[in-house]
């Protein structure tokens, strides 16, 4: 079960996206993401851009392992 533990109720980044970058940052889609924990991250830009702190968490073939991404979310305009 995927936990958004920092997400709002529009969560800020939708778990098929991270399920995309976890197999371009691994080169396979042979994983599984078990949990997933986001936060926003304070800054002090102007762009209206949101970043957040996500740390997502798989299993495969080599067991459970985690990564820690900085993600930016465009706004356009």
């Amino acid at each position: 079960m995927i936990q958004d533990s920092g997400s709002t109720g529009n969560q800020p980044l939708p778990t098929g996206v991270l399920q995309e970058l976890l197999w371009d940052h691994l080169g396979s889609a042979h994983v599984e993401i078990v949990g997933v924990s986001i936060s926003p991250v304070e800054h002090g830009g102007h762009s209206g851009n949101e970043f957040f702190q996500a740390q997502v968490i798989w299993k495969g073939e080599r067991g459970r392992k985690s990564v820690r991404w900085i993600i930016k979310k465009w706004v356009a305009g």
